[in-house]
Order: structure tokens, then C-alpha cells, then sequence
């Protein structure tokens, strides 16, 4: 409530899954903040949050091209300790984001889609699948087991991150909220 970060005070604002809708106020700020020069990390969340209503209304603002879809990627083959839902990829853009990584986890993440301006930087392997139409109920993401009722997509190209340039600064999408975790 009330967030107005300003580049003078913050170089990197952090937003998992806010449930909550950003204010007009609240909008406008973060919208300067990164055009100013500030970099924003945009985390979402699987299924039919409402995180990723409020960041995709943001994402809108900004004109960052990010939109986080309403789905959650699955890779029976490439995952994390046998779980579906945790899908693990090698599949990046040379980037200054992806520098040095060789493989990344990705914790019950929602895809994004991606146009202009915005460049996809990480993909899921060609094996992953994504359930669109869930209906998740709100719960602990790195849950594991998960299966979403909903409507099976394969489709190759599944965009897990996405970075958009805008103004001096720049905007960094994640599908996921427990990117950093150590599970």
C-alpha cells in the first residue's frame, strides 16, 4: 500500500504475485521508476491467480509487452526431482540476464507470451506442455504433485522469462515466485 519507489532511493524493485491491484498512484510510480532507470522483476505465478491479472494490468502500463498467461508448464521429462510441475531448462537467449547459467528450475510457473518490446530469454525445453483454463485454488506453489484440471497445450517455444527495455530502465518477467527459492 502506497508503494512509490523512486531511483534515488531503490535501484531494483521486486514484485511476487501481488494479489492486490496496484492503485493509479501506485502505477504511475512504479512506471516512472523504471523509466527512469530503475529495473523491476515481475514475478508471477501458475493457474488463475490473480497476481497475474495485477501484473499484466502493469505490464500494460509500462508498454513492456510481457503478459502473463493464465497456465502452468509441465515437462514430464526435463523437471526437477521427478515432479512435472517443476520443470528445469538449459534453453537461454544469450543475455546479460541468462550469463552464466547453465540449467534453472522453475517452480509450478505460469508461460508468458512476448512482443514488442520485449525479448523472451529463457524457454522450456521442447518436451514441456502447458494446462491452459485452470482452476487452481490459491495454495503454496512449490507444492509438489500438483495436476491442474484444464486443457492440455503442447505448443514448442513456451516462454518461461522475458526482459523489456524501457526508458533508461528495464523490466525482467519471471513465471515464477519461487525462482530463488532452495527447495
Amino acid at each position: 500500500v502506497g508503494l512509490a519507489p523512486s531511483i534515488s532511493t531503490y535501484g531494483i524493485v521486486i514484485l511476487a504475485a501481488p494479489l492486490q491491484a496496484y492503485t493509479s498512484n501506485e502505477t504511475q510510480a512504479l512506471v516512472k521508476f523504471v523509466k527512469d532507470g530503475g529495473k523491476l522483476i515481475m514475478m508471477g505465478e501458475y493457474g488463475s491467480y490473480g497476481a497475474n491479472t495485477n501484473l499484466n494490468t502493469l505490464s500494460s502500463a509500462l508498454g513492456a509487452g510481457i503478459t502473463f498467461n493464465m497456465d502452468a508448464v509441465y515437462d514430464d521429462t526435463n523437471n526437477y526431482n521427478g515432479n512435472s510441475d517443476w520443470p528445469v531448462t538449459s534453453n537461454f537467449v544469450s543475455h546479460a540476464t541468462t550469463s552464466g547459467l547453465s540449467s534453472i528450475a522453475y517452480f509450478a510457473t505460469c508461460s508468458l507470451s512476448v512482443q514488442n518490446p520485449a525479448t523472451a530469454i529463457v524457454y522450456a525445453e521442447d518436451t514441456a506442455y502447458t494446462y491452459a483454463n485452470l482452476n487452481i485454488s490459491k495454495g503454496n506453489s512449490a507444492g509438489s504433485g500438483l495436476k491442474a484440471p484444464g486443457t492440455k497445450v503442447r505448443t514448442s517455444n513456451i516462454v518461461l522469462s522475458a526482459v523489456a527495455k524501457i526508458g533508461n530502465g528495464k523490466v525482467i518477467a519471471i513465471g515464477d515466485t519461487n525462482i530463488f527459492s532452495d527447495v
